[in-house]
């Protein structure tokens, strides 16, 4: 079973210094390696995997010596990234990968972190040293960590760490804790016991406020300090409407799988609903959060040796 838990870290000014510097680095690593590819793409009409530009990493660092205070499994990550992203290109032939500015280079990854090193409140992160982190549950002994991600939101540090872990025992199935639940727009489920769960549209309620920072947003001159100010406003904005669903999503979410041993939901195809005919409605979808809130569920279920069966949706709003 995988699992991702979620902590926020504290920097100090030195440290929030370094991660600053290792973001801009991995950034511009990012676009390297994407020129890169292209230009030796309409030189040779060849493509020039991960392996060949992981072998210039040693090259690199002697002719620009600031690489050496990131990790290298970091800046294989930052290769691995624009390789899979060249590859999605060429595989589904649209979304070209885009070089990327400091504003939208906002994370790290170290790959293979087999031990996490705790000091009391304190996390050990290769390169950065010792981070204050507010550790609100503790990882299961009998985990394997698997990765280590570090994200910046609005001049917030998170850290998200990826481990696996035994398979919970299912429970033995009883049909008196068996639910089924219908994804819906005016209301976020409808489930077969006759009970409704109302979303309360978050996107919607900030909607003025967030239009008005956009367009103050719009009036800055390009480049200036008050448009960096802006840009935070309107980015806070959307953190907020997106910590107040996630909290109303991990509410509902526990209550169902503490309630529920089998829950059934449509098999629906929401990427592609989103993709193709149903523009119309496609914010009313991404508000309504309908993968976040099938996803929370299911590993909430599953944690508890619950069960999640999806079904044909045809029908399933009728019956």
């Amino acid at each position: 079973m995988k699992r991702v838990f979620k902590y926020r870290l504290y920097p100090n000014k030195a440290q929030t210094n370094i991660l600053t510097e290792t973001f801009r680095l991995c950034k511009n690593l990012y676009n390297a390696c994407l020129e890169q590819k292209v230009i030796v793409y309409k030189k040779f009409k060849r493509s020039i995997n991960r392996f060949d530009q992981f072998n210039e990493l040693p090259n690199l660092k002697q002719e620009l010596p600031e690489y050496d205070n990131v990790h290298s499994q970091v800046l294989q990550d930052v290769i691995k990234r624009v390789d899979l992203a060249y590859q999605k290109f060429f595989r589904d032939k649209k979304g070209f990968p885009r070089f990327k500015s400091f504003d939208r280079y906002h994370s790290i990854t170290y790959p293979q972190v087999y031990k996490l090193k705790f000091q009391g409140n304190r996390i050990f992160i290769p390169k950065i040293g010792l981070v204050k982190i507010e550790y609100h549950r503790e990882i299961p002994d009998n985990a394997q960590i698997k990765l280590l991600t570090i994200t910046k939101h609005c001049d917030k540090y998170f850290t998200c760490i990826n481990f696996e872990m035994p398979d919970i025992e299912k429970k033995p199935v009883c049909l008196d804790k068996v639910i089924g639940i219908d994804i819906g727009l005016e209301n976020l489920a409808s489930l077969s016991n006759g009970e409704i769960i109302k979303y309360p549209k978050f996107l919607k309620q900030s909607e003025n406020k967030l239009i008005l920072a956009q367009q103050n947003l719009n009036r800055k001159q390009e480049g200036s300090n008050h448009r960096k100010q802006a840009k935070k406003q309107v980015a806070k904005v959307h953190e907020k409407i997106k910590n107040q669903r996630s909290d109303f999503l991990h509410k509902e979410s526990r209550k169902i799988a503490d309630r529920f041993d089998i829950i059934c939901f449509e098999d629906l195809k929401i990427q592609q609903m989103l993709n193709k005919g149903f523009r119309t409605i496609h914010k009313s979808i991404n508000d309504s959060a309908w993968n976040m809130f099938i996803n929370m569920v299911s590993y909430k279920v599953e944690t508890l040796g619950g069960h999640i069966i999806k079904v044909d949706p045809r029908g399933t709003s009728q019956k």
